[in-house]
């Protein structure tokens, strides 16, 4: 959150006295005693007047050093706080102001005064009672053996009203601290550090603390990162998603205003934005997501709120411009800035009643749901109905020219709207007054729809009572062939009728699909969630037993009316009242499960609860909460907490207010981890009107680019190098003992050795052996090349992570070949080409900058031929690996999400997993099980974690059109961007995993039980993120048996012939008992039904 206030004066006027417009001060701080001492030197404007007024914190006794200068106590002044986060609003209840007076006793030529002052400052922090849902806690000012933290609420330094200033800033520092100001760093050594802000400021920050200092320099600005503990690998994160997005902005806005950006790491949890550096909470910054959420918004403040100021008396627009350049276009490059926007009105719908919606003119800060509804969802719709009305181009135009003409000046809603005016020529005024003068939103109907002659003619109603809006309303023509187009109309009066043309025949029309407008949702756009009941103005808790969930009355009831209710003392479910029934077995139970089952497709089942086509989550170790609409009353919604786990429901009220958007959620064991969450589909909405007698689905819209791409730091040229080389004619395929692919080892090693990387094995990059292989027997020589990365932590030395992919594939068609493609060359570029290049990739990126563990680079060879290579590895182990990630296939990625196998061999990966998907925005599907279908299964069965990452199973599999044109190179950098960010974590991780391996000396032989040759195909893809019980198919490959079949994508296999089928290995395992031409039943299930056909198995 940006930290920026105003100040206001209450009882003196001090219209005729000098301006200070430049600060230079010396601070010495003593954490120990709470104390800070500093000498200030004021540069004033000299306008001809006879005298200097200002005001200072009453615990700091001050005297003026310059001897031509009187200084006088004039009397205790009032201030009120208000801005971004600014909770206290009499700042003179907390702690004594004065008002002083600074009067030359001759004539001067300088125009510089030199005052001391010094006392103790210490407020700690405490929590305001609106930021429920954030927790986060504030303070005027506080010196203190943690850190400090100082800002104009302190009034740490002398202040005038409104003041503009610049400083300079010499910090004298106590052991082993670190001090950031705005501005540039000059200097700094472990005793003294030097800000210097030339440019005008609202006020004067200093933090700091016993902090440890990264950086990294990005152009001509500097990217910083100060944190508690040596933390390299948080900074790495820090220091690469900061150049990232100064990228980003500087080619969107224009040049970033400042030196530098630091993170700050904060001694207590807050969310602040000061121009030139954000200053979060130790929690905060570790959560992953906070990178692509809270962070970018953050660094975007520098251009809206810190580079162009606020002029607060007449509304806060930085907040809404901030939240839609940064939060909204993340969205919006994710694919998701449709849901985004419907969220933004939904948490519009749910918590702004009319007596407490406001204007965007009087919004000056967010201190409650409903200020934050307005001053940050309405003014981030406006700026999207603006980019809707004049195109990305001329809005991003508009926007630099704003940023150009008011760097370092305060700014309003008038600036803005004549800034657009002018770069358009259009008037905006009237567009402008609407949606910032006036209070509430548009409310839009559809009624008198028919169609005639090729022409649907329909009228469009404002529902709102008092301003009829001008609006630009999107509208979706559905087609009977499944096409969709958007058209738009200008809608400027209560009631309009208009027409459109239909070139083809139309099946429904949707008024504003994509929530472009600002206005007033209905109900039945958006599904009912839990924001819907924190938005409640009444609230009754029902529970068998209050007492069992009074925290969650104690969490939820501040500041709202809500109270808690025996389900014997409630004789009906409450009309006028949001209701949340706390437990499973209260007396209303059997009424609403009937409710979820029918309307949203639960199951309750005797342990367990099963929502949809999700995994059945078990009552005994998770709490489940559901909500639904309130059966009386559509604006007012039914929550219902269940599950046993009992010592969670503190854990569990204090996150619900975070999940607002959703419908339902699970959380497991006592900490409430969150396993599950969604939203109820919207299955009839009032802004649809199908236009025949069938309920169609809304035909596709064109996909929309988002305003600007986010700069990927890595690229694609090293990975189309290493893919063009292996896959190239003269390779051959890479077969198995050939001489072409020893050339591929040859590659690899010196590869390996160009970067720097040390031989993996003793002296040498190789690891050899001979073994024999089978059709035809002969006795081959495999080679494995290894490089290695040494860690910096000698206690670590032998618990080493492994990167490993395997570089051989079939050649001309060995060991596994497809009926028809004998003799042809099998390129390999998704198999496992695409692997070796991201590998090579990493070796080269991570030779500088090595990890606490070693890390330790495999190209396998023998994969295919049975995983020889990687199991004659780790027959000679000498010490266990730390953990293993295998790169097999990850070139086909093609907008899918990236699938990380056999995660839950460790309690850990999948947690990581899930983290390194929100550091890097990439979609990472956690997979628990693993076939043994690749390197990781030979480490696996010894024990030691291994994962496979895959991009998922195709087509051209095994076969000679697995090329390299076919490879998805912009996701491969996707995939290069999660191993970094594994890599990271892994490498510089000392706490051991918690190990899930079972058996693990005794799953080579399971896994060699039926060690039958297979040769029928059945010609399903798997989709290996479905869990069973069955095989659920991702598609079919054309021409092959369950192509006739006539299967299709999601279907679930169960029974193959006279076999069940689990899982994906039952499915191998079940094809090696037929042949080729055999005829045989295939049972399969679709939409909950079961189909069995006969099909023909042919050869694989």
């Amino acid at each position: 959150m940006s930290k920026r206030f105003i100040f206001v004066i209450l009882i003196l006027n001090i219209l005729y006295a000098l301006d200070i417009n430049h600060h230079e001060i010396i601070l010495k701080l003593d954490p120990k005693t709470n104390h800070l001492n500093v000498t200030d030197t004021m540069t004033y404007k000299n306008t001809g007047d006879r005298h200097i007024e200002f005001s200072l914190h009453g615990n700091l006794p001050i005297q003026v050093k310059s001897s031509d200068w009187k200084l006088e106590f004039i009397g205790k002044v009032s201030w009120d706080a208000s801005g971004i986060n600014a909770y206290y609003k009499k700042l003179d209840k907390l702690f004594p102001i004065h008002n002083y007076r600074l009067t030359p006793t001759k004539q001067l030529d300088s125009n510089k005064v030199t005052v001391v002052y010094g006392g103790k400052i210490t407020l700690p922090p405490t929590t305001s009672r609106e930021e429920y849902v954030r927790s986060f806690s504030e303070t005027p000012g506080i010196v203190c053996k943690e850190g400090v933290y100082l800002t104009s609420t302190s009034l740490w330094y002398p202040q005038q009203q409104g003041k503009m200033v610049s400083f300079s800033l010499k910090a004298h520092l106590p052991k082993n601290w670190q001090l950031i100001s705005q501005g540039k760093e000059k200097f700094a050594d472990k005793d003294c550090v030097v800000w210097d802000c030339t440019s005008p400021m609202e006020e004067i920050y200093v933090v700091g603390g016993p902090l440890t200092k990264f950086e990294r320099v990005y152009g001509k600005t500097k990217a910083m990162v100060y944190t508690h503990s040596y933390d390299e690998g948080l900074a790495d994160k820090y220091l690469t998603a900061t150049g990232q997005y100064l990228k980003m902005y500087n080619d969107l806005l224009g040049k970033y205003p400042y030196s530098k950006f630091a993170l700050v790491e904060n001694f207590w949890e807050t969310g602040y934005g000061m121009p030139s550096f954000t200053l979060l909470g130790p929690r905060i910054i570790r959560f992953p997501f906070i990178l692509r959420s809270s962070y970018p918004h953050e660094i975007l403040h520098n251009w809206w709120g810190n580079g162009v100021f606020v002029d607060y008396k007449t509304g806060n627009w930085c907040e809404g411009l901030t939240a839609y350049l940064a939060d909204h276009l993340l969205k919006e490059q994710e694919g998701k800035g449709v849901e985004s926007r419907r969220s933004t009105l939904q948490r519009y719908r749910n918590f702004v009643r009319q007596d407490r919606d406001f204007p965007l003119a009087q919004f000056r800060s967010r201190h409650s749901p409903e200020t934050e509804a307005v001053g940050y969802g309405k003014c981030l719709m406006l700026f999207h109905e603006l980019r809707q009305k004049l195109g990305d181009k001329v809005f991003t135009l508009c926007l630099r020219e704003f940023y150009k003409k008011f760097l370092f000046k305060k700014a309003s809603f008038d600036d803005i709207e004549k800034t657009f005016s002018q770069v358009t020529k259009q008037d905006l005024k009237s567009f402008f007054v609407q949606r910032v003068q006036e209070k509430g939103a548009p409310d839009i109907g559809i009624k008198n729809v028919y169609v005639e002659q090729n022409k649907v003619h329909f009228s469009l109603e404002q529902l709102q009572k008092g301003i009829v809006y001008n609006l630009q309303i999107p509208i979706a023509v559905t087609y009977k062939d499944g096409s969709a187009e958007l058209k738009k109309v200008q809608l400027n009066k209560q009631l309009q009728a208009f027409v459109f043309d239909l070139p083809k025949a139309a099946t429904r029309i949707d008024i504003d699909p994509q929530f472009d407008l600002f206005r007033k949702v209905h109900r039945s756009e958006i599904p009912t969630s839990f924001g819907q009941l924190f938005g409640s103005t009444r609230t009754v808790l029902v529970s068998q037993s209050p007492s069992d969930y009074q925290a969650v009355l104690d969490k939820w009831g501040r500041g709202r009316l809500m109270y808690m209710v025996s389900d014997d003392d409630l004789s009906a479910i409450p009309k006028n009242s949001s209701v949340w029934f706390l437990g499973q077995n209260h007396k209303y139970a059997e009424k609403f499960r009937k409710i979820f089952t029918k309307t949203h497709g639960v199951t309750f089942g005797k342990d367990y609860i099963q929502v949809g086509n999700n995994k059945p989550v078990s009552l005994k170790d998770h709490m489940i909460v559901l909500c639904t609409q309130h059966p009386q009353n559509e604006e007012l919604a039914i929550g219902w907490i269940l599950g046993d786990k009992m010592e969670a429901i503190a854990a569990v009220a204090r996150k619900l207010p975070h999940y607002g958007k959703y419908s339902y959620l699970a959380f497991s064991g006592a900490a409430a981890n969150n396993v599950l969450k969604g939203q109820w589909s919207v299955l009839q909405s009032q802004m649809t009107y199908h236009l025949t007698t069938t309920n169609s689905a809304m035909g596709k819209l064109p996909p929309r680019q988002a305003l600007c791409k986010l700069p990927v730091m890595l690229n694609d040229k090293g990975l189309r190098k290493h893919v063009s080389f292996l896959t190239s004619p003269q390779m051959k395929g890479r077969g198995l003992g050939t001489p072409e692919l020893d050339k591929v080892g040859e590659y690899i090693a010196n590869s390996m050795k160009s970067f720097g990387l040390r031989p993996g094995n003793g002296n040498s990059y190789y690891q050899s052996f001979t073994t024999q292989v089978k059709n035809p027997q002969r006795q081959v020589k495999i080679h494995n090349v290894m490089g290695m990365i040494p860690g910096t932590d000698p206690q670590l030395k032998n618990e080493p992570v492994i990167l490993c992919a395997h570089y051989d594939h079939l050649g001309l068609g060995w060991p596994d070949v497809k009926k028809g493609n004998e003799g042809k060359i099998h390129f390999g570029a998704d198999d496992n080409a695409s692997g070796v290049a991201v590998m090579l990739e990493m070796a080269k990126l991570f030779v500088r900058k090595p990890g606490l563990r070693p890390l330790i680079f495999i190209a396998f060879s023998g994969e295919e031929a049975g995983r020889l290579g990687s199991k004659y590895y780790v027959s000679q182990l000498k010490s266990k690996p730390f953990t293993v990630i295998n790169i097999d296939s990850v070139g086909r990625l093609d907008g899918r999400a990236l699938l990380a196998l056999g995660t839950g061999c460790t309690r850990e990966w999948p947690f990581i997993c899930f983290g390194c998907g929100a550091v890097t925005n990439v979609k990472i599907t956690s997979v628990p099980e693993s076939e043994d279908s690749s390197d990781h299964s030979s480490f696996v069965a010894k024990g030691i974690p291994a994962i496979q990452l895959f991009s998922g199973p195709h087509a051209e599999y095994h076969s000679p059109k697995d090329t390299m044109d076919r490879l998805d190179f912009p996701g491969m950098v996707n995939v290069m961007l999660v191993v970094q960010e594994m890599l990271n974590y892994v490498v510089n991780r000392k706490k051991p995993f918690t190990i899930f391996i079972k058996n693990a000396q005794n799953k080579t032989t399971k896994t060699n039980k039926n060690n039958k040759e297979r040769r029928a195909s059945l010609g399903s893809i798997p989709d290996f993120t479905y869990r069973g019980p069955g095989v659920r198919i991702s598609g079919v490959v054309p021409g092959s048996a369950a192509a006739g079949a006539g299967m299709k994508k999601g279907d679930i296999v169960t029974k193959l012939g006279r076999i069940d089928i689990n899982n994906l290995r039952g499915l191998s395992n079940a094809l090696k008992e037929y042949k080729p031409g055999d005829k045989i039943q295939v049972v399969f299930q679709r939409d909950k039904k079961t189909f069995t056909e006969t099909v023909t198995l042919k050869e694989r």
